[in-house]
């Protein structure tokens, strides 16, 4: 295409979007040698190749984009259900103890249920907190003038 001032620069553009993605050196007149003709031949070839892939590779990108948003929502609903479904069984605990309803073996058993669960709501509790710390940091490095 033609510059402001009326010189023939190559461009590549994309095809489906009509961005220019990357303008080329015009040569001096003079006499272009074979092989800067054959390396201006492969650069056109090469960008020409890389328009044609650069969309399939943006899908893919996408897509690959899509599934691990899906994978962070899907674990950070399992947790949260994961600590209502403890509420529940630990309200469950009470009214049985409140009632006189458990023996002494069912008290063990408790017991040893609440310390698990004390362990898994331990281990959420770290990890919230370190995505915390992390999100805090990034804030924390925000430049402001």
């Amino acid at each position: 295409m033609k510059d402001g001032a009326g010189a023939w620069l190559p461009v590549a553009r994309n095809a489906k979007t009509g961005k220019f993605l990357e303008t080329g050196r015009a040569v001096a007149s003079g006499g272009v040698r074979m092989a800067q003709v054959a390396a201006m031949s492969w650069q056109i070839a090469s960008i020409a190749t890389a328009q044609h892939y650069l969309g399939e590779i943006n899908e893919k990108l996408q897509k690959l984009e899509n599934g691990l948003a899906d994978v962070l929502f899907l674990l950070d609903q399992e947790k949260r259900s994961k600590l209502k479904a403890f509420v529940q069984q630990l309200r469950q605990y009470h009214d049985a103890i409140k009632r006189g309803d458990l023996c002494n073996d069912d008290f063990l058993s408790v017991r040893l249920k609440i310390e698990d669960m004390e362990s898994e709501c331990l281990a959420i509790a770290e990890t919230g907190r370190a995505i915390l710390e992390r999100k805090r940091s990034k804030i924390d490095n925000i430049e402001i003038n």
